[in-house]
Order: C-alpha cells, then sequence, then structure tokens
C-alpha cells in the first residue's frame, strides 16, 4: 500500500488556522447598538448633569475598560457634571482598536444677556447709562443691581463699575452675575500708557476713600502715579463710585519680581475731586498676607487689597461732656494735642482731667502733668456744666494699631468710630479679661457670664482689669459715620 507524507509545514495549518480566526475575531470586534443619554445642568455653576451609555459587542472581545476623561473607570455612567466637555475610551483585548466617543453637558435654561452702554459725557458727570435685554432661561426675568434698582435699564450714572444678578423663574442666576463699567473724560495729567505686564490693586465697597470728614464723591478717580524724567506719571487709575472695583497698574516689561517691590516703593496714590476739580496726594491702608506693598502681583500669597485710601488734611471729632465728671478719649491723632491748647474753648468750665495713673491738668493752677492727649488713652474729666468741645487732627486706622491693655486696671479709649460688642471686643483675649465697666455702670464679667449688652463707641473710655497683658484690635472706621 501506498504511503502519502505531508509536507512539515502542514502539521502547523490547523494551528495557523485557529491563530487566524482569533486575530480576525479580535479586530473585527464592534461597538453596536450604541445609546447615550445625557442630562444637561438646570441651571448654570450646577453639577447635576449626568451621562448613561449602553452598547454591545459584535464579536465581543473576553475583556474590556472602559475609562472616563473624569478619571472614573468602569462604569458606563458618570454624575454630578458640571456644563463642559467630556469623553470615554473604550478599549480592550482586540488589536489595533480604541473606541473614542465625546460629549457635551450644557444648560437647559441658561440667560443670555446684551447689553447698551452709554458713557458720561463730563468728568463728574451722572449722565451714564446701562441698557441690558435678557434671553433664554425660563423668562420672568428679575434684575438685582448693587445699588438697589431692580429694573433692566439703569440711569443717572456717574463713572465705575455696576454690578447686576439676573435670575428667571428658576433663580438660575449663578453664571449671570455681571459687571458694567461706566466711562467719563479723565482729567488732563491722568493718562495711561499701556505695557504687557499689569498687577492689580482690589478695592472693596467697604474701602474707605475720604478726603478730611468727606468721603470721595462718585465718578471720581483713584490712581497710582510714580515721577519719571520730573513729571508724575500716571500708572494706572480707576473710577470710583463706592463699589468694589480694582485698579491695573502698568509696569517695565522688564520687571522682576526680584526687583519689583523696589519699584513699587516709587509709586504714590493721588485722588481727583471733580467737584473740585483738584488732585489730592493720597495715602493707602493695605490688607496683605505678605509684603508690604498693596498690588498683586500674581501668587496667591500676595493678594492686593486697600482697606482705606486718604488725603492729609483736617479731621474732627465732637466730643459732648455732661456736667461733673466723665470720660472721653480721641478717635483721631490731636493737632494740636497739648491739653491747653485742645481745652482752651471751654478752659473755664474744665475743673480737672486726670488718667488712671493720677496725673492731672489742672486750668484753674495751670497745671499739666498730662502733657498731650494721646490715642489709645482714656480720661476722665470733671466739668461744672454741659459743654461741646471739636477736636481737630489727621486720620488714623484703628485697625492696625494694637491696644495694649497691662496687668491690673487699665483706663482705655476707644478709637475707632465703628462701635464694637462688648463681646465681641474683647473676645481676643478674654481669658485674661477679668472684669470690663463702663462710666456709667454697665460691667463685662465673662468668669461668671454677666454684663447686659453694651457697646464700646467712639469718644469713650472704659475700665478693664486684666489677669496677664493682653492685645487687641479695633475695626476700621465706617466710610459713612
Amino acid at each position: 500500500m501506498k504511503t502519502f507524507t505531508l509536507p512539515n509545514f502542514m502539521l502547523f495549518f490547523p494551528i495557523l488556522l485557529f491563530l487566524l480566526l482569533i486575530e480576525k475575531s479580535e479586530t473585527h470586534a464592534q461597538i453596536w447598538n450604541w445609546q447615550e443619554t445625557i442630562t444637561d445642568n438646570p441651571c448654570p455653576g450646577d453639577s447635576l448633569g449626568s451621562i448613561e451609555i449602553s452598547f454591545t459587542w459584535f464579536n465581543p472581545p473576553p475583556n474590556y475598560w472602559i475609562e472616563w476623561s473624569t478619571g472614573a473607570i468602569n462604569t458606563q455612567n458618570i454624575y454630578s457634571l458640571p456644563a463642559g466637555e467630556y469623553s470615554v475610551t473604550i478599549s480592550g483585548t482586540f488589536v489595533g482598536q480604541v473606541f473614542d466617543y465625546d460629549f457635551t453637558v450644557g444648560v437647559v435654561n441658561e440667560i443670555n444677556v446684551s447689553d447698551s452702554i452709554i458713557h458720561a459725557t463730563t468728568l463728574g458727570g451722572n449722565n451714564g447709562e446701562i441698557h441690558l435685554n435678557a434671553s433664554g432661561g425660563s423668562g420672568n426675568y428679575n434684575y438685582a443691581w448693587g445699588q438697589g434698582e431692580t429694573t433692566s435699564s439703569i440711569s443717572n450714572l456717574y463713572a465705575g463699575v455696576y454690578y447686576v444678578t439676573i435670575s428667571d423663574t428658576l433663580t438660575c442666576a449663578a453664571d449671570v452675575e455681571m459687571a458694567y463699567y461706566v466711562n467719563s473724560p479723565i482729567p488732563t495729567g491722568w493718562e495711561v500708557t499701556p505695557t504687557n505686564t499689569s498687577h492689580t490693586i482690589f478695592i472693596e465697597t467697604s474701602t474707605c476713600v475720604e478726603i478730611g470728614d468727606s468721603t470721595l464723591s462718585k465718578g471720581s478717580l483713584i490712581g497710582v502715579f510714580r515721577e519719571e524724567g520730573g513729571q508724575d506719571v500716571c500708572k494706572g487709575y480707576c473710577f470710583w463710585n463706592q463699589q468694589e472695583t480694582m485698579i491695573p497698574v502698568f509696569v517695565p516689561e522688564t520687571l522682576s519680581v526680584y526687583n519689583y517691590y523696589q519699584w513699587y516703593e516709587t509709586v504714590e496714590y493721588k485722588v481727583y475731586e471733580p467737584n473740585v476739580s483738584t488732585d489730592y496726594n493720597a495715602h493707602p491702608c493695605c490688607n496683605m498676607s505678605y509684603g508690604p506693598v498693596c498690588m498683586n502681583i500674581g501668587p496667591s500669597s500676595t493678594y492686593g487689597e486697600i482697606s482705606c485710601i486718604f488725603v492729609e488734611n483736617s479731621y474732627s471729632q465732637t466730643i459732648s461732656l455732661s456736667p461733673g465728671w466723665g470720660t472721653f478719649s480721641v478717635a483721631l491723632d490731636p493737632d494740636p494735642a497739648n491739653f491747653e491748647d485742645v481745652f482752651a474753648p471751654i478752659f473755664s468750665q474744665v475743673k480737672i482731667i486726670k488718667d488712671i495713673n493720677g496725673l492731672v491738668y489742672w486750668p484753674e493752677y495751670n497745671v499739666n502733668f498730662l502733657g498731650n492727649v494721646e490715642v489709645g488713652k482714656g480720661y476722665q474729666i470733671k466739668t461744672l456744666s454741659a459743654q461741646s468741645i471739636t477736636v481737630t487732627g489727621t486720620h488714623i486706622f484703628p485697625e492696625i494699631i494694637p491696644l495694649h491693655l497691662h496687668t491690673g486696671w487699665n483706663l482705655f479709649g476707644y478709637y475707632s468710630n465703628t462701635s464694637s460688642g462688648h463681646v465681641s471686643f474683647f473676645s481676643s483675649g478674654v481669658y485674661n479679661l477679668i472684669i470690663a465697666k463702663t462710666a456709667t455702670g454697665h460691667i463685662y464679667w465673662p468668669l461668671y457670664g454677666l454684663g447686659y449688652t453694651w457697646y464700646l463707641v467712639p469718644g469713650e473710655s472704659y475700665w478693664a482689669k486684666m489677669s496677664a497683658p493682653a492685645t487687641f484690635y479695633l475695626p476700621p472706621h465706617n466710610c459713612n459715620q
């Protein structure tokens, strides 16, 4: 019988055929019956969106993986999504095939706003206007302006920034909080040459901007200047209408962070009051977590903010005195400060003034062991009749002048025009406070929880007995007082 022998390569044919079938199965794996469900957010700013997918395989692979752009893995559904773009990648034990899908999660009722702004035509004028037209959303729009208006258009506006929040019946307001700027002509010498590098100074709504006893009027300017070539050159400004705003300060493009502070030390502040068409040199009070400057140079640790801006001219404080014994203090730096000069207008009615150490001003006998009236000190005074005296002087910053109370009894003056509740004022050193009291007999005895509600007010003095020294800080002056 004749025997046929297969060539050696034919012996491996079944194995090769099997491997080819596997490879064909893997390379032709396909997704079928793809379905996706996208849920948009009801309001801007929400994170309530979701993406759900489902599918079947044609020639399914033994294993596959799902990976979302959010980092979620091996899940067909993702939830709690803000509006934005998302993607999913599906891969597995198939050769050369990766399935990518993109999705967009939106907002169901997003509000769109168009605007028309009419700028003030004169410096310090108030003929500016802002007109808004909202669309989208669910309709029935509500407007809430920072100044209290509730209409889509506002008029009689000074130069400055104006904030509005627009909501609809779904109260979807998170993405429609907007700022609009009304401009006006600027005074000569306030022109700015922009550079590619700028830093920011933030000014809050609560910031005190004062010229003497008066608040800077709306439509005024606040600017940063630097002497260059013998002239003051404006590096940035903003219009002030008593709303939160900012000053972009343009600096040399080659200025590095290492010599930034030196450059800053050469700048000065000015305000322009259009009511009197006058520039004033001004001084800022900086509130920063790092560094002695008011400008933000970028990192979060150097957030630049101004808590007050003032012009160094005369301030005044009126002190009312009842007949007999009373107390007083000052909330400014007196000028003149000598007791003889301060009390000269009521010289004949002052019997005696003394401090807690027994030093006196005794006008009847021309005795003055007290010297000058000092900020932070409390005084007792005896007058022959009810009197009122006006003390003049320069601005102080209560929030940066610490009040140090020593062990034992203290008689201190309250030097902010913003009153404080007794509990909040003493909170930072309450563990060292034995008892505090007023000239009218109100007490605060924290160990026993005794004391009716009372307030520390400007121009008054208070007693405090301490078991150990403590330091307190007064709140800033209130510009509206």
